[in-house]
């Protein structure tokens, strides 16, 4: 048995001379950094953007902080590396917001997220004010009503940072 396969547990063997085997078996795959880098080229697939964005979302609000690290890092170089991304990403966002309203455990990490994206490159005009009219939008609908007062703090900095849009509609 292989010795990372007896490590974790697993029933399978890892074939000495099968280099896909050996390659994901490497300890590269232990490390958040390595990982979050090479997750992000499957934004530009359809298929798993939303869940990738869902998942990236939740990473960058805060389970630990190499995880936090990571993940911010990743989407940050990412968000640098390829303008032409920005309105898949802003729409994924949208989705994932919409599709995971009042579920906490994604839309406070979301808040992080939509700040980070926001301090971190610059929008166009017209996506950046398409993309603020509907946060903002989802953003009142989520803290109508709200109670939680960590939610209510999560929300100050990224509502402030849609104040450089001059079209957004914040009332």
């Amino acid at each position: 048995s292989s010795g990372i396969n007896a490590e974790y547990g697993g029933g399978s063997r890892v074939l000495a001379n099968d280099p896909v085997s050996a390659y994901i078996a490497s300890a590269e795959y232990f490390s958040p950094a390595v990982v979050f880098s090479r997750v992000m080229c499957l934004v530009q697939a359809e298929e798993y953007v939303c869940s990738l964005i869902r998942g990236l979302v939740v990473s960058i609000g805060g389970l630990t902080e190499s995880l936090v690290k990571a993940s911010s890092s990743a989407f940050v170089d990412f968000l640098e590396e390829n303008e032409d991304q920005h309105r898949k990403l802003c729409d994924s966002l949208i989705k994932v917001m919409r599709k995971d309203a009042k579920n906490d455990r994604v839309i406070v990490p979301m808040l992080k997220t939509v700040e980070l994206a926001l301090t971190s490159i610059m929008l166009e005009e017209e996506l950046g004010n398409y993309f603020i009219s509907e946060f903002v939008k989802l953003l009142k609908i989520e803290l109508t009503k709200c109670g939680n007062v960590p939610k209510l703090l999560a929300a100050v900095s990224p509502l402030s940072n849609c104040l450089q849009f001059s079209e957004n509609k914040c009332a």
